[in-house]
Parts: structure tokens; C-alpha cells; sequence
């Protein structure tokens, strides 16, 4: 297995976390990695702990790569490393989390092995940031092969993204432009639905990466129904762009669907 790995790593004041997402890449049993760091115009030490992390990566002979944007947000992070990125499989990390050992190996593994799948997923664990030894949570995923229509839906299926690898050329194909839509949210539909649109996603029943609660993260800060509500409104505008510009192909497995438009009053 000497197919290089690229994991695209968007990074916005991530100084007290980014040490402990590296560590776990560090210690991975597979070793040929590259690590494409997107500084998005962090206002903390985060820079200076990338390069330090790249440093600590050369002892491993993990290949690094730094590039830096003004405060431009996820997406246009996640832009800047696809036009970078050179590996044979793709990934993408969220620094506040941390891969279990095995879980580049595995994942790299089963692709090898299933040559008909364009992409694979694990489950992964929850953890508090306060208790990262201790499980409060599983995610599982269904069985499913053709996940298009659950992506959508969240039915049973996942958007977390250091759960999944995908095949870089599969990935290329389908989307040629290696460009989502620029927005706050939704990185993770953008980038699997159009791979899942054409490609079978298998799956491996390990729990193979650690997500952090942590009370300041993105997901959490939503706590009132107009940020419910707000929250809605921008999944569904994400939804329609990607479904908007999907390739019309036909498949006897689905059929893409029609977004519905459906308008809420909110009475202040």
C-alpha cells in the first residue's frame, strides 16, 4: 500500500487543538501522507503551531503543505486545498477532532481490496473536549452502498468528514472544477454528493475517528429557533446549488430530486 493519502485541513484559530489532530496523524500506522494546511486568516498562534506540527510531521517523513487566505471561511478553504492536493485518495479533517490509529490504513485497505467502490466510510466516537478518553456517543451508518438520497436527507448516513476516503481520480471526475459553493456551512454534502451521485460508498464497521464536542464549535453555536431557522435556510440553498449543478445523468439506482421551496414566517 504506497498510494499517497492527501488530507485537505482547513484551520481557523485552531492553536489549542491543532497539536492533538496531528499527534493522531503522527502515530498513524500508514505513513504516505501529505497535509495540505489552509490557514484561513486565523488571529491566534495557529500558524506558528502548523509549522511546528509540518516539523514534527518531517520525523515521520509525512509531507506538508502550507497555504494562507484572508478570513474567507470553510469553504473557500477546502477550494484552495482541492487545487492543491496530489494524493491517489482524498480526505478532509476538521482540526478540533483526531483519527484513531488504524483509520488512514483501513480506509486505504478496503479500497485497494474493493476496487468498485469510489469512496468509503467509518463510524466514529464521541468525545467531550474535557474527556477525550471517555466515549459518550457512537455514529453508525447504515449499510447502504448508494447513499445519495440519505446524504441528503441525513437518513442513517453521516457528514463528517474525517470519516470518509475517497478515490482522488472517481473524486475528479465528478467534480471536474474541484470548486464548491462558498458558504459558512455544508462543506460536506458539496463535497460527497457528487461522488456519491456516481459512485458505490462502502463501508467499515470500526469506529475510526474521534469527534470533540466542544461548547465553541460551529454546530453548537446555533441555540435559538431564528438560528435554527437561519441554519435551514442556508442547508437548503447549499442543497439546491449542488443538485443544481450535477451532471443530468440517469441511473437506475436514483433519480435526483427536486428541492422544495417551502417559505416560514418568523414573527419577531
Amino acid at each position: 500500500m504506497s498510494k499517497l493519502v492527501s488530507i485537505i485541513l482547513p484551520c481557523y484559530n485552531a492553536e489549542n487543538y491543532l497539536y492533538r489532530y496531528i499527534n493522531s496523524i503522527f502515530v498513524q500506522t500508514y505513513k504516505n501522507i501529505e497535509i495540505i494546511f489552509v490557514n484561513d486568516g486565523s488571529s491566534d498562534r495557529t500558524k506558528q503551531v502548523i509549522y511546528d506540527c509540518i516539523n514534527i510531521l518531517k520525523q515521520v517523513e509525512i509531507d506538508s503543505v502550507y497555504l494562507e487566505q484572508k478570513n474567507s471561511g470553510l469553504a473557500a478553504s477546502i477550494n484552495i486545498g482541492l487545487k492543491e492536493f496530489k494524493g491517489d485518495y482524498l480526505t478532509w479533517g476538521d482540526p478540533d477532532d483526531f483519527l484513531s490509529p488504524s483509520s488512514i490504513e483501513e480506509r486505504v485497505l478496503f479500497l485497494e481490496q474493493n476496487l468498485d467502490y469510489g469512496f468509503v466510510r467509518t463510524d466514529a466516537i464521541l468525545v467531550y473536549e474535557d474527556q477525550l478518553n471517555i466515549p459518550v456517543g457512537k455514529i453508525k451508518s447504515s449499510e447502504k452502498e448508494w447513499i445519495f438520497d440519505d446524504l441528503i436527507l441525513e437518513r442513517k448516513i453521516f457528514l463528517t468528514a474525517g470519516c470518509y476516503l475517497c478515490r482522488s481520480d472517481i473524486f475528479r471526475e465528478a467534480l471536474p472544477n474541484l470548486n464548491i459553493y462558498d458558504d459558512a456551512r455544508g462543506q460536506n454534502w458539496q463535497l460527497l454528493l457528487p461522488i456519491a451521485l456516481i459512485s458505490k460508498c462502502g463501508y467499515i464497521k470500526l469506529s475510526l475517528n474521534n469527534i470533540v464536542i466542544r461548547n465553541s464549535s460551529m454546530s453548537n453555536s446555533d441555540n435559538s429557533l431564528i438560528d435554527d431557522l437561519f441554519r435551514c435556510d442556508e442547508h437548503e440553498n447549499i442543497l439546491t446549488n449542488v443538485i443544481n449543478s450535477l451532471k443530468a445523468v440517469s441511473y437506475t439506482h436514483l433519480t435526483l430530486p427536486t428541492i422544495r421551496l417551502v417559505e416560514i414566517s418568523v414573527v419577531a
